[in-house]
C-alpha cells in the first residue's frame, strides 16, 4: 500500500507540473461544452465509464459536485462540491489540479477534500486565495493511505472538523503551503497530527499564519470548561494498548499564532512523537496544558523556535516538561522572548520523565508562579529520579524577583537551574454548585457497578466515585474477595482503585492476600493459583501501604523464579514499615538483600530495588554491600545507595578506611553520587573529606555538585570556621567553571 501510493503521488505531481507548462492544454480541443449534470461551466474534456470519472475544465468559472477520480481546471474561481467514494476502498487514486483562482473545496462526508482510506487522494493548486472546508478524516489525511494538499500560494484557510489538515493513522497526511497568510481552523486530533502507525505534517514555507482550535471537546476528565485539542505537531497513542505516530508542524517563516487549549503544540501522549519547528518571526504560542514541548507516558514532545521575539503563555505540564516517563523539550534559540507559565514548566521532569528547557539568546523575561516544581524541577519517583534542566545561554534576562540572572543553583537532587527563580503564589477554585451528577443511592448496584463508579475520573461524576469507592470499603471482606480477579488488569484507573482501598481496608485485604500467597508459595506449580502479574501486583499493594502482615510472605517471594516477582517483592520489602525491635526479621531481611546484591544480576530495576530496600533495614553490615552499591554503572542504583549510606550517619564514615581519593576516583560513575553519601556526615567527617578532596582533575559537574553540598552543610553546622572554609572552596569552584553559584553568600 505504502509504494502504490508513493507511486500514485509521483504520478500525479509530475501530471501538475505538466499542466503548469501548458503542455496539457496543447492537446485539448479548444472547443467547450457544459451538458455533464455534475459539472456547471465550461469543460475541455469528460469521461465517465467503467467506474472512472475525469473531468478537465477551462480557465472560467466552474463548479464541479460528487465524486471525481481526476479533475484538471485550468483556471477561474472554482467550486468542488465534493463526495467520498461510494467504493471505500476504490484501487484508483483521487487528484485535483487546479491551475488559478481563489477556489472553494467543500464536502460534508468523511474522507474527502484529499483525504483516503486504504488509497491515496491529492489536490494541488498553483496559485490563489483557496478554501479547504471539511469534516472528518479530511483536508490533508488519511486511514491506512495517504493524502496530500500542495498549495502553492494564496491566502488560504484550511478547515475541518476532527482528524483533519495533515492527519494521519497507519499512513500519511500532508499540507504543504508554499506561500500566503493562512489559517489553520480544526477541532481535536489535527494540524500535524499522528495516530498509531500514522505520519501527519503540515508544511509552510512563508506568510503570518494562524492555527486554531475550534474547540468543541470538552474535557471533562479534568475541566468542566477547557477542551481536548491534540492539535499542532501532536502525536498520540490508544492507552494501553497501542503506540501512536508522528505529528509534526514545519514552519519556515512568518509571525505566526499558535492556539491550544488540552493536549498541543509539540507535544505527545503515549509511545508517540510532536513536535514543532518554527524557523523564524515573532511568535505566539497559547495553550493550557499537556503542550509546548510536552511528552506525556513514554512519548516524545519538542517544540523548536529559530528567530524571532516570541511569546509562550501556558498554565502547566508544558514549556519542556517529562511526564511519565516522557521526554520535553523547548529549545528558543534566538530573539528576546518572554515566558510565562503556572506549574510543572520551563524544564520540568515528573514521574520520571526527561524535561528540558534552553534558550540560547536574547533579552528574555520569565514569569512562573509555582515555586516548587517549575524551571529544572526533577523529582524522584519509583524510587528514582526524574531529569529536569532550565539553561538560559546568554542575554540580560528578567524574572519577577531580581537577582537570579545569570545564576546556578541545584535546588533538588534531580534538578539543574541556570537562570532560575521561583514565586509563591496560592490560587484557589470551585465548580459551579450544579455541575455535578447526582446518583441514585436508593438503586441496587452490583460490586462490579461500584467498580466502574469507584474508577471514573471525570469531575461532573465526583459524585458517583465516592459513592462507589465508600460502598467497597463497607464490605471489606466480600470487597477484599472481589478485588482479587482484578489484580492483572490493564486498566490503570482500575489499579488506583486497588491502591485507594488497600489504605481503607489494609486489614482484611492483608487477610486474604496472605491467604492466596501461601497457597502460591505451597503450590507445586506456581501458575496454579495466580499468574504473576497477580502475585507481583500483591507485594506493590503491601510496599504502598507499608502494612507487614505480608512480610514473611514478601521475604519467601524473593527466592521465586520469576524476576518480576523477585523485584516487586524487594521493593515492598523497602516500603513497609518494620518496627524496630524486630530485629530477628532485620536481621534476616538484611542477609536476604545482602545476598542478592553480591550476586550478578543484569537487571537496573532489580538493583535498583535492592539498594532502595536496604536502607529500610540498617544494619552495620550493610555498609560495605552500600559502598559497592555506590559504584553502580546505573546512576538509580547509585543515588539510592548513597541516600542509604547517608543514613547511617558516623556508622558510615568511620568506616571510611580508605583515602577519599581512592574511594572517588576520577571520572568515575560513583563521585557526584559519593558527595550525595556525605548528606549526612558531621563536621569531623567533613573536615576531613575537604582536607583530603583534590579538585584539580575533577569534572565541572563534580565541582557544582560539591559547591551544593558545602553551601548546605555550611548552613546546617553554622560554624564561622567551617563556611570560611566552604566559601573559599565555592569561589575556586566558580573560577573554574565561571559559573556564579546562586545563593553562596557566606
Amino acid at each position: 500500500m505504502h509504494q502504490k501510493c508513493f507511486d500514485e503521488f509521483k504520478f500525479m505531481l509530475a501530471l501538475f507540473a505538466e499542466a503548469k507548462n501548458g503542455k496539457l492544454k496543447t492537446l485539448l480541443d479548444d472547443s467547450y461544452y457544459s451538458d455533464e449534470e455534475s459539472v456547471d461551466g465550461e469543460l475541455c474534456y469528460f469521461y465517465d465509464d467503467e467506474g472512472i470519472t475525469i473531468a478537465i475544465g477551462g480557465d472560467g468559472p466552474n463548479r464541479y459536485e460528487g465524486y471525481f477520480d481526476l479533475i484538471v481546471d485550468m483556471g477561474g474561481n472554482d467550486v468542488y462540491s465534493l463526495a467520498s467514494s461510494e467504493d471505500s476502498y476504490s484501487s484508483s487514486p483521487q487528484c485535483i489540479i487546479d491551475l488559478g483562482g481563489n477556489d472553494l473545496f467543500e464536502s460534508d462526508n468523511d474522507f474527502a477534500i484529499a483525504s483516503a482510506f486504504f488509497g491515496s487522494s491529492f489536490i494541488f493548486d498553483s496559485s490563489g486565495d483557496d478554501v479547504y472546508k471539511g469534516a472528518g478524516t479530511s483536508v490533508g489525511s488519511a486511514v491506512c493511505g495517504l493524502g496530500v494538499i500542495i498549495d502553492e500560494g494564496g491566502n488560504d484557510i484550511y478547515r475541518g472538523v476532527n482528524h483533519s489538515l495533515g492527519a494521519a493513522t497507519f499512513g500519511v497526511g500532508l499540507i504543504r503551503d508554499n506561500s500566503g497568510n493562512d489559517t489553520y481552523i480544526a477541532n481535536s486530533n489535527s494540524q500535524g497530527f499522528g495516530m498509531t502507525g500514522g505520519i501527519g505534517v503540515i508544511t509552510d514555507i512563508t506568510g503570518n499564519d494562524s492555527y486554531i482550535v475550534d474547540a468543541r471537546s470538552l474535557d471533562i476528565g479534568r475541566y468542566e470548561d477547557h477542551y481536548v485539542s491534540m492539535c499542532q505537531g501532536y502525536g498520540e497513542g490508544v492507552r494501553p494498548y497501542y503506540a501512536g505516530g508522528i505529528g509534526a508542524i514545519i514552519e519556515a517563516g512568518g509571525n505566526d499564532i499558535y492556539n491550544a487549549d488540552i493536549f498541543g503544540q509539540g507535544g505527545a501522549y503515549w509511545f508517540a512523537m510532536g513536535c514543532i519547528a518554527d524557523k523564524s518571526g515573532n511568535d505566539k504560542y497559547n495553550s493550557y496544558q499537556y503542550g509546548q514541548g510536552a511528552g506525556i507516558h513514554l512519548a516524545v514532545g519538542i517544540l523548536k523556535d529559530y528567530e524571532g521575539w516570541d511569546f509562550y503563555s501556558s498554565n502547566g505540564v508544558s514549556q519542556g516538561c517529562g511526564h511519565d516517563y516522557g521526554f520535553g523539550l523547548l529549545h528558543d534559540l534566538k530573539g528576546n522572548d518572554n515566558y510565562s507559565a503556572y506549574s510543572l514548566s520551563q524544564g520540568a521532569g515528573n514521574a520520571n520523565g526527561i524535561g528540558i528547557f534552553l534558550d540560547e539568546d536574547g533579552r528574555d523575561g520569565y514569569l512562573n508562579k509555582e515555586p516548587g516544581n517549575t524551571r529544572g524541577y526533577g523529582n524522584s519517583r519509583r524510587e528514582y529520579g526524574s531529569i529536569g534542566l532550565f539553561a538560559d545561554a546568554s542575554g540580560e534576562d528578567f524574572y519577577s524577583l531580581p537577582g537570579f540572572d545569570s545564576s546556578f543553583a541545584l535546588s533538588s537532587m534531580w534538578g539543574l537551574f541556570i537562570d532560575d527563580a521561583h514565586y509563591p503564589e496560592s490560587v484557589t477554585g470551585t465548580s459551579s454548585p450544579g455541575y455535578k451528577i447526582l446518583v441514585d443511592s436508593s438503586a441496587s448496584y452490583t460490586n462490579d457497578e461500584y467498580l466502574i463508579m469507584a474508577k471514573t475520573i471525570e469531575p461532573r461524576f465526583s459524585l458517583w466515585k465516592d459513592f462507589g469507592f465508600r460502598k467497597l470499603v463497607e464490605d471489606s471482606s466480600a470487597t477484599s474477595e472481589f478485588i482479587l480477579t482484578y489484580l492483572d488488569t490493564d486498566d490503570h484507573r482500575v489499579a488506583l482503585v486497588l491502591r485507594d482501598l488497600a489504605f481503607r481496608i489494609g486489614t482484611s485485604m492483608g487477610i486474604v492476600f496472605n491467604q492466596k500467597l501461601d497457597l502460591y508459595l505451597k503450590s507445586a506449580s506456581a501458575v496454579s493459583t495466580m499468574n504473576p502479574g497477580q502475585v507481583s501486583f500483591i507485594c506493590y499493594l503491601f510496599g504502598e501501604t507499608g502494612s507487614v502482615v505480608g512480610k514473611e510472605q514478601l521475604l519467601a517471594l524473593t527466592f521465586d523464579d520469576n524476576k518480576r516477582i523477585r523485584s516487586s517483592a524487594v521493593n515492598a520489602l523497602g516500603k513497609i514499615r518494620i518496627d524496630t525491635t524486630d530485629l530477628e526479621f532485620i536481621e534476616s531481611a538484611s542477609s536476604r538483600l545482602r545476598e542478592m546484591a553480591l550476586k550478578e544480576n543484569s537487571s537496573r530495576i532489580f538493583r535498583k530495588d535492592i539498594a532502595y530496600a536496604i536502607k529500610r533495614y540498617p544494619v552495620p553490615e550493610n555498609i560495605p554491600t552500600l559502598m559497592n552499591l555506590l559504584g553502580d554503572d546505573f546512576f538509580g542504583v547509585r543515588f539510592l545507595a548513597a541516600d542509604a549510606l547517608a543514613s547511617f550517619g558516623n556508622e558510615y564514615y568511620t568506616n571510611l578506611s580508605q583515602k577519599y581519593s581512592e574511594l572517588i576516583p576520577i571520572d568515575s560513575p560513583n563521585d557526584i553520587a559519593f558527595l550525595q553519601s556525605l548528606s549526612g556526615a558531621d563536621r569531623v567527617a567533613m573536615d576531613e573529606f575537604i582536607n583530603a578532596t583534590d579538585l584539580e582533575q575533577r569534572s565541572n559537574g563534580y565541582l557544582l555538585a560539591l559547591s551544593d553540598l558545602l553551601s548546605r552543610k555550611g548552613k546546617e553546622f553554622a560554624d564561622s570556621q567551617f563556611t570560611d572554609k566552604a566559601f573559599e572552596l565555592i569561589k575556586y569552584i566558580e573560577n573554574r567553571t565561571s559559573i556564579r553559584i546562586f545563593n553562596h553568600d557566606k
